[in-house]
């Protein structure tokens, strides 16, 4: 990988009532991006969920309604993987449409995927390490991490408790992976701290580039913290923080950079962004 340019999408949730305006939104976001020739765009966790439940007429809780999304999977994962197959190929891009919950004879699992600028799903992964909530929810363990190799590098997603197991980092740096995506909505309220010792931590261990995108807003009587970053080693980062772009928690709007590999120290990347504060339609 020379040069890669990826972004990620913190949603202005509570402005989001309907299917439709969410797609205003959506349409907003990823024409931005390609007006930077953004080649991957990363959206919020747990995203599938949200819209769907936008739909629904009974006030369900948290636990109530990932198993009232479980039950009819199938129905609303092909209804909204449409939409973002569409916005994909309409605007040539790669794309993470955040995550969703999928059920198979295995069991119920938290999967995130990644869309072609064709509209094809090429990549799915399944949460792996599991928090007692998460084990509330019933869901169930994935067996592999496993990157894709894309035109720009390869790439590993880290869903939720996955982001704070250094074990995970590892696992896809011995298995080539360049770029991380980090997606997770913390219920510790606006820790940064806490947010610090996941996505950043591993980048800095690994040495590689991160994309991080947080759900940040209510979910479900829920309320998620979050800020979405862009990440590099700190030791190749002007500031020395290694956070070369992010979104703060209470905030909305586009983080994108532009990584660029240092011939010097091949697996390092730099990075430049343009932060958009707020999404108007």
């Amino acid at each position: 990988m020379e040069k890669f340019t990826g972004a990620a999408v913190q949603l202005p949730f509570d402005k989001i009532n309907t299917i439709e305006g969410y797609k205003k939104i959506l349409h907003y976001s990823i024409r931005k991006l390609k007006q930077k020739n953004v080649q991957l765009a990363v959206l919020p966790p747990y995203l599938f969920i949200f819209l769907q439940s936008l739909q629904w007429e009974q006030n369900l809780d948290f636990q109530q309604g990932f198993m009232y999304f479980a039950e009819q999977d199938t129905e609303y994962n092909n209804q909204l993987a449409k939409i973002h197959q569409e916005i994909a190929r309409q605007y040539s891009i790669y794309l993470i449409p955040g995550t969703t919950i999928e059920k198979n004879r295995d069991g119920m699992f938290h999967s995130a995927w990644i869309i072609s600028p064709q509209g094809d799903i090429i990549s799915k992964q399944y949460q792996t390490h599991l928090a007692p909530w998460e084990q509330k929810l019933q869901l169930s363990r994935g067996k592999t991490l496993d990157p894709i190799s894309l035109p720009f590098g390869r790439v590993g997603m880290l869903l939720s408790t996955d982001c704070w197991q250094p074990e995970a980092g590892r696992i896809l740096s011995k298995m080539g992976g360049e770029i991380f995506i980090g997606l997770q909505g913390m219920q510790e309220k606006n820790n940064v701290w806490m947010q610090m010792s996941g996505l950043w931590q591993l980048v800095q261990h690994n040495k590689v580039c991160g994309i991080e995108c947080c759900f940040d807003g209510m979910l479900l009587q829920t309320k998620l913290y979050g800020q979405s970053m862009l990440h590099i080693p700190r030791k190749q980062c002007q500031n020395k923080i290694g956070i070369v772009g992010r979104i703060l928690s209470g905030s909305t709007g586009l983080v994108f950079g532009e990584f660029t590999q240092n011939k010097e120290h091949p697996s390092v990347y730099y990075a430049g962004y343009k932060q958009f504060s707020n999404l108007h339609i």
